[in-house]
């Protein structure tokens, strides 16, 4: 069904399905705007929004006026059908808005939507002193919320960043504070090595 759909409409569903918490069409405007989307006007997606929604690709909360894909098939299509190298683009391009939101809103679901979309790319595509910073940000929010595994988990994913990059020991403090936060995730997690 997704190769019916007129093609801005396609890219839309597409970008959604690597966001999975609902949004408003404000963020998604963001995402879409630019030369490879040829969309200026927030009226334009909302249109498409709409069209998509009566298409049953995407679901309208009235509640909370946002959108999200109606199913995780569709999202499983929609991430299927673009081709790898465009689809790390998008998911940069995805990132930086909701990084960018994240800092202007508050909303903490955009961070971690942002480093996992960041993980998942191939490392010489990111800034990965950039993004060893993004996973301990993300990692000191899971903490908070008591998320011991998830917090260990991008701990862990940020000091390969760090390894990979250039400020791996050149910014001494913030090596030392992400190894040492490891350390104390992984002894609340049970993990001892015994030496």
């Amino acid at each position: 069904k997704l190769q019916e759909l007129p093609l801005p409409m396609q890219k839309m569903v597409i970008a959604m399905s690597y966001i999975p918490n609902a949004l408003d069409a404000s963020i998604l405007k963001k995402i879409m705007h630019g030369e490879e989307f040829c969309m200026e006007e927030e009226g334009e997606v909302t249109t498409l929004l709409q069209e998509a929604s009566n298409e049953g690709m995407i679901i309208y909360s009235v509640e909370n006026q946002t959108y999200n894909i109606a199913h995780d098939r569709i999202r499983q299509a929609s991430r299927e059908f673009m081709a790898i190298e465009e689809r790390d683009d998008l998911l940069i391009r995805i990132s930086q808005v909701l990084s960018t939101v994240r800092q202007t809103s508050q909303s903490e679901w955009c961070l971690y939507v942002a480093v996992d979309n960041l993980n998942s790319i191939p490392p010489e595509k990111t800034d990965q002193g950039d993004l060893a910073k993004l996973n301990f940000q993300a990692s000191k929010l899971a903490q908070k919320r008591g998320a011991a595994t998830r917090e260990n988990e991008l701990l862990r994913r940020g000091q390969k960043c760090l390894e990979r990059s250039e400020i791996h020991w050149k910014e001494y403090e913030f090596t030392l504070h992400i190894y040492n936060a490891a350390i104390v995730s992984e002894y609340s997690l049970g993990v001892c090595i015994l030496v």
